[in-house]
């Protein structure tokens, strides 16, 4: 219905009035949320489980900060106080989610909109918006996390590789790259902004000459595999020296 009306008022009106009709819904369902979570949770009895629609609906929505795999793996690489930057950040929804714990984040996005959104939808003391293309010249370093996320696959191969090559330089020594990217698969040859990443060994092979310890892994969310890149000169999470963790095995465990 709303594609059989945007022909008859244009684009711009019906997308308009589409996002105006999915924010309200947004509200009423933080709304309605709330009810459900003060009614199950403040009088007795209390529930044996806890809704996982009350985290996505309320929780989410009233602490500001969108929360998923994606966020909490990136927030491992963010050491508390540390010096962020985040390359094409969009909207800011996701860059918000992740930095609480850093003194300074830098975000950086082309689009002058898109960077006005974040700044009036997703502000944060230490978040600064910046429009910038990642192709130009960084801002100056050091950074102990560079977060790039979902846009390596717009860039080239030639200019993916400029990027990185500043992204080296603006990296405190120990400091991270995170970020992920799209796998091709079946059907990804329409996408006018393919891939060009056909495995986990392509994008080890882009990342290799800049840094000694590279992680690349695949994981299939529902919507397509998506690749997730660590990168580094130090120790990356999940080393076995990675200080965050405690690892422990114990060789005659369940043997008997």
């Amino acid at each position: 219905m709303i594609l059989r009306g945007a022909q008859l008022i244009g684009k711009q009106r019906a997308e308009r009035l589409a996002m105006a009709g999915a924010a309200l819904s947004r509200r009423l369902a933080a709304f309605a949320h709330r009810q459900q979570r003060n009614v199950q949770w403040q009088i007795a009895p209390i529930p044996q489980r806890y809704d996982p629609y009350l985290f996505l609906y309320h929780d989410q929505a009233a602490s500001g900060r969108y929360q998923s795999g994606r966020s909490l793996l990136a927030s491992l690489c963010i050491p508390s106080g540390g010096r962020v930057l985040d390359l094409c950040c969009g909207d800011g929804l996701f860059t918000r989610a992740i930095t609480r714990s850093a003194h300074e984040v830098i975000a950086l996005d082309y689009d002058a909109e898109t960077i006005e959104y974040a700044r009036q939808h997703h502000p944060s003391a230490n978040i600064e918006y910046l429009v910038q293309d990642a192709r130009a010249p960084l801002p100056a370093g050091p950074f102990d996390t560079v977060v790039w996320v979902s846009s390596l696959a717009y860039f080239t191969a030639a200019e993916a590789a400029c990027i990185l090559e500043c992204v080296k330089a603006s990296l405190a020594p120990g400091g991270i790259l995170f970020g992920c990217t799209s796998l091709v698969h079946d059907g990804s040859e329409s996408n006018p902004h393919r891939p060009f990443f056909r495995s986990k060994e392509d994008l080890a092979a882009l990342l290799s000459p800049y840094w000694r310890n590279v992680k690349v892994f695949s994981i299939d969310s529902g919507t397509g595999p998506f690749l997730y890149f660590l990168a580094g000169d130090g120790v990356l999470p999940f080393d076995p020296d990675w200080p965050a963790q405690i690892a422990s095995r114990n060789p005659v465990a369940n043997l008997t």
